[in-house]
């Protein structure tokens, strides 16, 4: 698991684009990756692993989206981040994602319910401060089930990168991303 979270950091990382995205959110033509079928944000770029994973970035490369969708059987009661107070196991996604990006100082904030469309789950806003602690990453996860399969998103804004916050602009992208979701299983 650890391999694939790094893979994906470093496609996410490493994603740019030229233009700088302001104004309104406009969507693209509907995508469809690693059995996901999606609307992006105009400007962002968008990749896929391979594994169930694609990875939305933002033109500035602030605002960083992942999904991954993967059998509900990759997660185990054990996994679960207890310590942070998490509850689920899927969780276990997005903190490791935080600690492996050097962000181990992770506060989780209240778990609330998610509904859109036919789906439902839960969601959790975090704050992330870096080992050296001189910057935050701020953020959401979403998460629930289709089927025999875990739905897993991330949505961040990376401090060092530029001045936005979560709030409005990566929370726009992330629920306009989320909000066109199908799964073709």
């Amino acid at each position: 698991m650890k391999t694939k979270i790094a893979f994906a950091l470093a496609i996410l990382l490493l994603m740019s684009s030229c233009s700088d995205a302001s104004g309104p959110i406009k969507l693209t033509e509907r995508q469809e990756m690693s059995g996901i079928s999606f609307q992006s944000i105009e400007g962002y770029t968008v990749a896929e692993d391979g594994e169930g994973g694609v990875y939305f970035t933002g033109p500035d490369q602030e605002i960083g989206i992942l999904f991954f969708y993967k059998p509900s059987s990759e997660y185990t009661e054990d996994m679960t981040p207890v310590s942070l107070g998490g509850q689920y196991p899927q969780e276990s996604f997005p903190v490791q994602t935080l600690v492996m990006l050097a962000y181990p100082d992770i506060e989780l904030k209240a778990l609330k319910v998610y509904k859109e469309g036919d789906y439902s789950g839960y969601r959790r806003q975090f704050t992330a401060v870096s080992e050296k602690g001189d910057d935050e990453i701020h953020g959401e996860y979403v998460f629930f089930t289709v089927g025999d399969f875990d739905f897993v998103a991330m949505g961040t804004v990376v401090h060092t990168v530029g001045l936005k916050d979560w709030d409005p602009q990566g929370q726009q992208a992330f629920d306009a991303i989320l909000s066109t979701l199908q799964f073709n299983n």
